[in-house]
């Protein structure tokens, strides 16, 4: 799965030097898993991983692409895309998953996921992509949890920023 989205991302890397089309990631972490497992056990764990990854499956478009990117961290590429529908799905994507309910377990199980979303722009790596993104998910972390923001994404945007401690 790592590897599929590895070269995933290197296609929209190389699309986007050929024809100068952005595209967007969103890179979702699940809030507060460690507890879940202590509290739930690995198999309710499991259970919320399962849900997540579907759940953002089933928000997206049919060119999106979605993958389990390490431990309860999830990469999503979304291909020709501007920044404000790319904000809009990450604000639909992490409130369906805090309104999904966990399958198969005897406890209700409150999942959330706090997302750093960012587009691609000229001079990007795959590297400074996935720093920005993963920079405003631990930010989004460590203020409240169950956010998403699009941060600076370079020069000409510096000051920025998008975010929501809430979808409605």
């Amino acid at each position: 799965n790592r590897r599929y989205l590895d070269i995933q991302l290197l296609r929209q890397f190389d699309q986007h030097s050929k024809s100068g089309t952005p595209f967007g990631i969103i890179l979702a972490d699940l809030d507060e898993f460690k507890n879940i497992n202590d509290t739930y056990g690995h198999v309710a764990g499991d259970a919320a991983l399962v849900m997540v990854a579907k759940t953002l499956a089933g928000c997206l478009r049919e060119s999106d692409v979605v993958g389990r990117w390490g431990g309860d961290e999830f990469l999503v590429i979304l291909p020709n895309i501007t920044k404000e529908i790319l904000v809009s799905m990450s604000e639909r994507c992490k409130g369906l998953v805090a309104r999904s309910t966990v399958p198969g377990v005897s406890a209700r199980i409150d999942v959330t996921v706090s997302v750093g979303v960012t587009v691609s722009v000229h001079g990007d790596s795959v590297e400074s992509l996935l720093h920005r993104a993963d920079q405003d998910m631990y930010s989004n972390k460590r203020l409240s949890r169950n956010r998403s923001s699009l941060g600076q994404e370079s020069d000409y945007d510096r000051g920025f920023l998008i975010a929501s401690p809430e979808f409605p």
